[in-house]
Parts: C-alpha cells; structure tokens; sequence
C-alpha cells in the first residue's frame, strides 16, 4: 500500500514544503495564516479552509470585525486560540500546524488517512491516532523520508482513489483571487 503511493505520487512529498514556503512568501505573519488553516481544517476542504483563513486573517491585521460565518462550531475554540497565538487543541491540528510551518517529523491523520488505513472514525482513539502516526513514522524510515513526506504521499494516494486531485494551498488561494467580486 505505501509502495504503491510512492511510486504513483511520490511528488507529493513536498508537500508540507512548498506550502510553508508559499506561506512565508506571501503573508506577514506565515504562523498565524498556518494556525488559522490548522484551526479550521477539520472537515473542511483546503480550498474552504483557505477561503476561511484568508478571510479571518485579513481582518484580524487589520483589526476588522471578525466574521466567523462558515465555521463549523468545532472550530470555533481553535480559531480563538490562533488568533491569540496559543497552542492549539486537537493531535490533527496541532500535528498538521507542526507540518505547515516545517516540522516533517510529525504526522496528521485526518479523514483521507484514515480511508488509507482503512479505518472507521468511530475507532479512532487518541491512542489509536498514536498507532497510525507511528506506523506512517516507521515505514517513513524504510522509504527514506520524512513521516509528513511519507503521510502527504498517502494522502495524496487516498484522494486520488476517491477521485479527487492534489490541492496545495498556494493554488487554492491563487484560483480564490481569479474569482470576480
């Protein structure tokens, strides 16, 4: 299963990276923009999320009203603590924050990992979180990359196998901006 990933999508690996690099290029603060995206990527699409995010950070720097329309209650908490620059809840976010700002050793296992594992929601424990983590971290090793490399690969993979492309949030954003007011 991760070798086929590999060999088909193995391009993903860079995911996490070139994102990050997009997110220093582009905003002021990359770490909030990459807490905001965190906060609110919980059963939400990158290009919902990215739409989200844009829109929370741009009126947060510029001390705006902040308008939360979209948001799914579960995000709520999460997006408080972003824009106040405190750790956030939750190991997806927090694994996936830790990813978007470099950290490659950790892992983020959201709803596309989990069909790659194979794996109903409902079995998913913290500790289970824990298990799947560590079996993307130790087959990483084998492949010689990076847990995050290894974990954008299979989720790239397990998209694919649903139909879906690979989204990278610099493109997200880019087609946002293509959009007439």
């Amino acid at each position: 299963m991760y070798k086929k990933a590999i060999d088909n999508f193995g391009n993903a690996k860079n995911w996490y990276t070139d994102n990050w690099k997009y997110l220093q290029n582009t905003y002021d603060n990359p770490y909030l923009m990459a807490r905001l995206l965190s906060a609110i990527s919980p059963q939400m699409s990158v290009k919902k999320s990215c739409i989200i995010a844009m829109r929370i950070y741009d009126q947060h720097t510029n001390n705006a009203f902040i308008d939360y329309s979209g948001l799914m209650p579960c995000h709520m908490a999460n997006v408080e603590r972003a824009l106040k620059g405190q750790e956030l809840s939750g190991q997806k976010v927090r694994a996936f924050y830790q990813n978007l700002i470099g950290n490659l050793e950790e892992v983020t296992i959201d709803t596309w990992m989990i069909r790659f594992f194979k794996v109903e929601w409902k079995w998913v424990t913290p500790n289970r979180y824990t298990d799947l983590a560590n079996r993307i971290k130790k087959y990483a090793v084998k492949a010689g990359l990076k847990p995050a490399e290894l974990q954008a690969i299979c989720w790239t993979y397990a998209r694919h196998k649903a139909g879906f492309k690979q989204v990278k949030i610099n493109e997200a954003i880019e087609s946002l901006e293509l959009l007439p007011i």
